[in-house]
């Protein structure tokens, strides 16, 4: 975890009243953006990333390239108009680096090696992923452009094919794609696609202000919150999930003291959600991922926070890898489980978790074939007391 010490006070103070105002009222999200932006230039600059300079184009057929930033807290995308910046989270958070993607394919990879984490943020990039390939096609004929989004869509999709944020959004670029019609010439079918995807980005953050309000009078008198899965801004875009809850709390005068797991293999939780609750001046400790049943059974937990990343009709749902542990061992303590859902995970056409494909990924450290790295958990609802969505 950083020292505290050393955080620029005016980022500090940009995320604190950016977490109130946005759990507060989706309504005055983009007023409160710009007003923030007016007001504390240097803050916003480092959270949303506001003109900074872009590196050298790179091949279509190269790797993302890797752009060196300082490691104040930004957001984990930008969209430049040419290219995605996107803050490898694998090095949070002592080292922070941006890799550029200028093709679908290589933002494709990028969610395939794990440089963006998890959650709803992964539907957002493969959005913005999907104007980068029509762009590529420049001005060729409309078969041209919708081969390119269909190739898009089946690289992103199969990168990280347990979030159901991509799907969403691939869906949604994909119907924005087919209202164009072909005899509009005068439609720029680029701008067109863009606006679809701030309007993914815009309608996210709005649904997950709503959501940490909905979640904090859900958990009204909660004073002690097990967090497991990172639910903050680096996985939610600009607003989190879980933790927007956590900060809608804290906002409204509770008193509030997160418990957050490890979340091994990866340790999102150790280090990329413990340093967002940090930068919000949230009280909270780290718990190993194997000492959770010790915290129930020792300590006062009222709540656990599940980020889930597939919700199905039953309300089964898929979640960061060791979710069904935590599930469980809250159930036999009696503490309620709450899931966050923000809209683009919800799937009325799953019927349940047998549905929810399944991910393997890469071991994140020694040769390959040594150890098995599932991506996520399923956590079936009976072990689910409640879903907490914008609604």
């Amino acid at each position: 975890m950083p020292d505290d010490r050393s955080a620029d006070p005016s980022r500090r103070q940009f995320f604190r009243v950016f977490s109130r105002q946005t759990v507060a009222g989706a309504g005055t999200l983009m007023g409160t953006v710009n007003e923030l932006r007016q007001s504390s230039a240097t803050a916003a600059q480092q959270l949303l990333g506001i003109g900074e300079p872009l590196g050298e184009p790179i091949e279509d057929d190269a790797r993302p390239a890797s752009i060196s930033v300082d490691a104040a807290f930004r957001s984990p995308y930008r969209f430049t108009g040419s290219a995605l910046l996107i803050l490898d989270q694998r090095g949070l958070p002592g080292v922070a680096t941006v890799l550029e993607c200028r093709t679908a394919d290589e933002t494709a990879r990028a969610l395939r090696a794990g440089v963006a984490g998890g959650g709803p943020v992964l539907g957002q990039i493969a959005a913005y992923a999907i104007v980068l390939a029509v762009m590529a096609v420049g001005d060729r004929p409309a078969a041209s452009r919708r081969a390119a989004v269909r190739a898009a869509a089946s690289s992103l999709g199969a990168a990280r094919f347990t979030q159901r944020s991509i799907r969403y959004a691939i869906e949604r670029m994909q119907a924005a794609e087919a209202r164009l019609a072909d005899d509009l010439a005068s439609i720029d079918h680029v701008e067109a696609l863009r606006a679809e995807a701030e309007s993914i980005a815009l309608d996210a953050a709005v649904d997950h202000g709503r959501l940490g309000a909905a979640g904090a009078e859900a958990l009204s008198g909660a004073k002690q919150v097990l967090v497991h899965g990172d639910g903050g801004a680096m996985a939610g875009g600009l607003v989190g999930t879980s933790f927007a809850v956590i900060n809608a709390l804290k906002a409204a005068g509770a008193p509030v003291h997160a418990w957050i797991t490890e979340v091994g293999p990866t340790m999102e939780g150790a280090r990329v959600g413990a340093w967002q609750l940090a930068a919000n001046d949230v009280e909270h400790t780290v718990v190993a991922d194997t000492a959770v049943g010790w915290l129930l059974g020792a300590r006062h937990v009222d709540a656990v926070l599940l980020r889930a990343d597939w919700l199905c009709s039953n309300t089964d749902i898929a979640a960061p890898v060791g979710s069904l542990g935590v599930a469980t061992l809250a159930r036999d303590a009696a503490v309620p489980v709450y899931a966050c859902a923000p809209a683009s995970v919800i799937d009325d056409s799953c019927p349940d978790a047998a549905s929810i494909p399944v991910e393997l990924r890469a071991p994140v450290d020694g040769p390959p074939g040594r150890r098995l790295d599932p991506a996520a958990d399923v956590v079936p609802a009976r072990l689910i007391s409640s879903v907490i969505t914008a609604d």
